[in-house]
């Protein structure tokens, strides 16, 4: 458990879906899911905010699938399972109209953020916290951001 959290703490795109997503079953159809535009428009803003490598639309959907999230076309194209936190959009991050992510999980338990095998796995955590989103708020990433590696970022491979 502790390996998820650091992973997703170090991971650009989990840090993103951490903070500014909530992830369940879409049951009834259509309670989680976001259309693919607005959630790659929110993922670029949040990426320029917190002075992120931005991927292409192509790398970002890449990304998403591997995290296990499908997509549905139907009006639309829709990430399943997966939702924008309420007053998170774009807009908002770029007008430094949002609050933030809610507080950053205990790395003790912590899943990581994306859904294994069909089954979801919460990246809802509760309450607004001060924490932009990409900074470790005194967790897991200090020692990882201070480190060996410190300034390796996702596609350094």
């Amino acid at each position: 458990m502790a390996t998820a959290a650091y992973r997703d703490q170090s991971d650009d795109l989990g840090r993103f879906l951490s903070a500014t997503c909530e992830v369940g079953a879409d049951e009834p159809a259509g309670a989680c899911r976001v259309k693919a535009k607005p959630l790659f428009e929110t993922y670029l803003a949040w990426a320029e905010e917190a002075g992120a490598s931005a991927w292409t639309n192509k790398g970002f959907k890449a990304a998403m699938q591997d995290k296990g999230f499908d997509q549905k076309t139907s009006n639309g194209v829709w990430w399943i399972g997966i939702r924008l936190r309420d007053g998170v959009d774009a807009a908002a991050i770029r007008e430094n109209r949002w609050d933030g992510p809610p507080d950053l999980p205990d790395a003790s338990s912590s899943a990581a953020v994306g859904r294994q095998g069909g089954a979801s796995s919460s990246a809802a955590v509760g309450g607004q916290g001060a924490d932009p989103g990409w900074s470790s708020a005194g967790g897991v990433l200090d020692e990882w951001a201070s480190g060996e590696g410190a300034d390796w970022v996702p596609g350094d491979d």
